[in-house]
């Protein structure tokens, strides 16, 4: 593996990490966040209320 394919692969693997960590922290958002959040739900679901 020559020097050039190390810096692709160690870029690649940032940012996985760096995307898997704003994905995670979007998520915790929205789950501590007390606003209800509105959900796309089907005419079945609405309809079992």
């Amino acid at each position: 593996m020559n020097k050039n394919e190390k810096i692709k692969r160690i870029a690649l693997i940032f940012l996985g990490a760096l995307a898997s960590g704003y994905f995670m922290y979007s998520g915790f958002t929205i789950l501590m966040s007390d606003e209800p959040v509105e959900v796309n739900a089907s005419k079945g679901i609405q309809l079992l209320k």
